[in-house]
C-alpha cells in the first residue's frame, strides 16, 4: 500500500484522471489478484491453536474446519440460495466481467498505446507498464 501512496504523492498517478485509475487497475489487478491468493491460500491451511481467550474457537487448519465443521464440534454455517435470489442479485448487483478490471475502451487503447503489452508478474514490472503506459498517453494525447 505505500507504494501505491508514494505513487499519489508524487503525482505519478492521479485519482481524479479516468485514464490514471483504469491504467492503474489494467496495470496491478493481476498482480494483486495473484497476491491476494497467495495470502487466502496460506492462511487457509496454516494451523489456529486453541485460544485460552475464546474456549470455544477450535483448532485446526481454517479451510477443513470450514468444510468439515461436524469434525471439531463445530456448527455449519453453509446457506443454501436459490436460482431466484441468485438471478435477483445478478440482475441488480451483478456486472460484466472486466479483463483486468479495467473498461473495454481502456483496454483497447492500452493496447493502440503499447502494441506488445506482456501482462506483468509482479510489482516492478506493473509499475514499469504504468509508467510506460502514462507516458505514451501524455506524449500523444490531444491538446
Amino acid at each position: 500500500m505505500t507504494k501505491f501512496k508514494e505513487m499519489v504523492e508524487t503525482t505519478e498517478y492521479n485519482d481524479s484522471d479516468p485514464f490514471h485509475v483504469e491504467c492503474l487497475r489494467f496495470c496491478f489487478m493481476d498482480v494483486l489478484q495473484k497476491e491476494l491468493d497467495r495470502v487466502k491460500f496460506l492462511w487457509n491451511c496454516h494451523i489456529i491453536n486453541k485460544s485460552r481467550k475464546n474456549m470455544h474457537t477450535p483448532r485446526g487448519r481454517p479451510n477443513i474446519i470450514y468444510e468439515q465443521p461436524e469434525e471439531w464440534d463445530a456448527e455449519s454455517h453453509h446457506r443454501n440460495v436459490s436460482e431466484d435470489d441468485i438471478d435477483f442479485l445478478e440482475e441488480n448487483f451483478g456486472h460484466e466481467f472486466l479483463e483486468h478490471g479495467t473498461l473495454e475502451d481502456f483496454v483497447e487503447l492500452f493496447h493502440v498505446l503499447k502494441q506488445d503489452i506482456v501482462m506483468p508478474k509482479n510489482f516492478s514490472e506493473a509499475k514499469a507498464l504504468y509508467d510506460s503506459l502514462v507516458h505514451e498517453y501524455d506524449t500523444n494525447k490531444p491538446m
